[in-house]
């Protein structure tokens, strides 16, 4: 019953390995899950990445432990985009964004009209716990662009 999928899996694996030596568009599917919860399924998320730039969509519920299974890090992500705000496509925002503001340099955020509260509201909750942070570090807070779709 398994050897049906073998010529599936092969093309699969070869595509994925002529995709990275052309620098191509990848999209890796790091959840996609739904607004139920279920343990063997994380939440929506996909991570598009183009030679050295790396986009995480949506975080939903499991995406930070999907990414370390990987070995995506913080510092590695360039922008984090909302498609829309449900919660099932925001759950992982505020720890993702907050790892991300401590480790990259610069980084924007991007989405629908409320990403901007959210950004703000993150922010301004955690101010005293990022300025800590950052003050260990030695690094200063730089305005992030927020784009609005």
């Amino acid at each position: 019953m398994m050897t049906k999928y073998i010529p599936i899996l092969i093309f699969c694996l070869s595509f994925q390995l002529f995709s990275q030596s052309q620098n191509e568009l990848k999209a890796t599917i790091i959840g996609s899950g739904s607004p139920k919860y279920n343990t063997e399924r994380a939440g929506p998320s996909v991570l598009m990445s183009y030679k050295n730039t790396n986009i995480l969509v949506d975080m939903g519920n499991g995406t930070q432990g999907n990414l370390d299974k990987l070995q995506v890090k913080s510092k590695d992500l360039d922008a984090l985009l909302f498609t829309h705000h449900h919660l099932d496509h925001n759950e992982e925002f505020t720890p993702i964004f907050i790892k991300t503001l401590l480790a990259a340099s610069q980084f924007k955020v991007v989405g629908p009209r409320p990403t901007t509260d959210l950004v703000n509201s993150v922010l301004s909750n955690y101010e005293e716990d990022i300025a800590y942070r950052l003050s260990k570090n030695n690094v200063l807070l730089v305005m992030l662009p927020i784009i609005l779709l």
